[in-house]
């Protein structure tokens, strides 16, 4: 490996970081601004449900325990076996015991957190996998920047935590492959 190769690779790695970094502060700022306005991140089953739910999660587990059960919701609903508490993903779990005096907005400050750095591990990963399909580092830049605002990907941001945290995995899965 040349020393110029391993530069250019972290040129582009410092430029694909900072370009995410722009965007993603672009998009979820106005969410973490005005606290005394804020609603769970995103919309419908986010902000009515995922949200208070992860809260819910977070003040149980401040306390020591895992909740296996919600009994504020639907008059009673189990948590393990549903993938949107994410109770046993590792990167949630470890946000949930970082969270500090859980209330709403902590909750929602950390998954905000976790969304950006899943932002970054797909987009990261895009360019992984772009680099190993024999793509220019500008064409996997581009292809991991597209990634991460595509439509698809932005929708499921607003509405499905749970499925980005599944997303983020996929294009390092692919070149793994």
């Amino acid at each position: 490996m040349s020393r110029a190769f391993t530069k250019r690779n972290f040129i582009a790695a410092s430029l694909l970081v900072v370009v995410l970094t722009a965007g993603l502060a672009r998009m979820y700022w106005p969410l973490l601004a005005r606290p005394a306005e804020m609603k769970f991140f995103g919309y419908l089953d986010a902000w009515v449900y995922t949200g208070p739910s992860l809260f819910y999660g977070d003040r149980v587990e401040s306390g020591g325990e895992f909740p296996f059960w919600n009994p504020y919701v639907f008059c009673g609903q189990p948590i393990a076996g549903n993938p949107q508490y994410l109770l046993f993903y590792p990167p949630n779990v470890v946000r949930s015991f970082l969270t500090p005096g859980p209330t709403p907005w902590n909750t929602n400050a950390g998954v905000v957190v976790l969304l950006y750095l899943h932002a970054l591990w797909a987009g990261a990963g895009t360019y992984f996998l772009g680099r190993t399909h024999g793509f220019s580092r500008l064409a996997a830049l581009f292809a991991g920047v597209i990634f991460v605002f595509s439509a698809p990907y932005t929708q499921r941001l607003f509405l499905h935590h749970h499925l980005i945290f599944v997303v983020s995995w996929l294009p390092w899965n692919c070149a793994l492959l």
